[in-house]
């Protein structure tokens, strides 16, 4: 059996993290992206209440066993999934993590342990063409896009991690008309992320 490049495996994650999402919410129908330029930091709306997102003192460590360690509010759940490293979930927000090792983009001649995150957002920009990385309030790199959808359109806040043997994507996710409410909360659990 041939072994998957490195490059072949993020756009299969990449695309299993749209699939993955559109069958744990029941929707159907033909997927597009759409990059958000901008979204609103301020909001009064209501959130899901299953999830503790009050502060970085409330939240709850999650340790996914392979080098990465993530606070996020304490109703999530994990989820063992072949496409992903780990997965999270609660009532209406999803957290996928995917790990791509060194010797995976070192096979297929697109990086190697010397490649910085710039060089990874690169190989995700030039595979994804309306995806860019800026960076948050808290100065991780990262990146929002919505998948549209007949039923539910869905809103993703992206972010990458360089540890000491892989890259690490990091998807949350949500319905879109909770983007404004969950991007705060997204980039405080991303700001925690700590990788080895």
């Amino acid at each position: 059996m041939e072994k998957m490049s490195g490059k072949k495996r993020l756009i299969i994650g990449l695309v299993s993290i749209f699939v993955l999402a559109v069958l744990v919410l029941f929707c159907c129908g033909d997927l597009t992206i759409t990059k958000i330029d901008e979204t609103s930091k301020d909001t009064e709306e209501s959130i899901d209440e299953s999830v503790d997102v009050l502060d970085e003192a409330s939240l709850e460590l999650f340790d996914t066993g392979k080098g990465l360690t993530i606070k996020m509010g304490s109703g999530m759940k994990e989820n063992k999934n072949g496409d992903h490293s780990v997965y999270y979930f609660a009532d209406n927000v999803m957290v996928s993590v995917k790990m791509v090792g060194f010797e995976e983009l070192e096979e297929d001649g697109t990086g190697s342990a010397d490649s910085s995150i710039e060089d990874y957002i690169k190989i995700i920009e030039d595979n994804n063409e309306n995806i860019a990385f800026t960076t948050d309030s808290y100065g991780n790199p990262s990146t929002t896009y919505t998948v549209e959808d007949k039923k539910n359109d869905l809103f993703y806040y992206a972010t990458v991690r360089k540890g000491s043997e892989a890259f690490w994507l990091i998807n949350f996710s949500c319905l879109e008309e909770e983007k404004d409410a969950r991007l705060p909360e997204f980039e405080l659990w991303a700001s925690t992320i700590e990788v080895n």
